[in-house]
């Protein structure tokens, strides 16, 4: 069994245990649960992952309806990670606001579906399923805007897979990191 540091209650450790079991980090090997490097992780993966796709892409206005697992087709999805905040929020406005503005027009010449947290059908802590959609989905777009710990966390896991990312972040909102000029897009 993996041992927890005794200066921190068990029950913060167990969604940081079930995320890194859920995202193969956390193996059994020899007999112990272990956390393994991402590199070894992606090292064992498939080369592709050949996922079903739609064969007609559904409107933009029909993509906030509730996205279940069994029927998501991460090949024609974009993921957008983002503070989505309670109902007449700052952070509620600017994320509808950034999807039905920004990001459904950006993604719709390559009939990529967007799927924003709220429209899974399980929500709460960083579930499986989001995970799942950060790992799978064809493309992430991530607005870091008002640098939100769970929009890090999430961009983190998709750095993991080595796959597409757009960062964006809101005019006037400073970057807590920087990398390359033109890896964010500011609106």
């Amino acid at each position: 069994m993996l041992e927890l540091p005794a200066t921190r209650p068990k029950k913060e450790w167990i969604p940081f245990i079930v995320n890194l079991r859920f995202v193969a980090l956390l193996q059994t090997l020899s007999g112990a649960d272990r956390i393994v490097s991402v590199y070894h992780m992606l090292d064992a993966l498939p080369a592709t992952t050949s996922v079903p796709t739609a064969s007609t892409p559904s409107p933009i206005s029909e993509q906030r309806n509730l996205v279940t697992q069994e029927h998501a087709e991460f090949e024609t999805t974009c993921f957008y990670i983002t503070a989505i905040g309670e109902d007449g929020s700052e952070q509620r406005k600017h994320s509808d606001l950034f999807l039905g503005s920004i990001v459904e027009s950006a993604v719709q010449p390559f009939s990529l579906k967007v799927v924003r947290a709220d429209a899974i059908d399980k929500l709460g802590m960083i579930t499986p399923q989001v995970i799942e959609y950060i790992l799978r989905s064809r493309i992430v777009i991530a607005d870091l805007s008002f640098h939100n710990p769970n929009v890090f966390y999430e961009l983190a896991l998709r750095h993991a897979t080595r796959m597409p990312i757009v960062q964006i972040i809101r005019f006037g909102d400073k970057l807590p990191f920087e990398r390359s000029p033109d890896a964010h897009h500011r609106h």
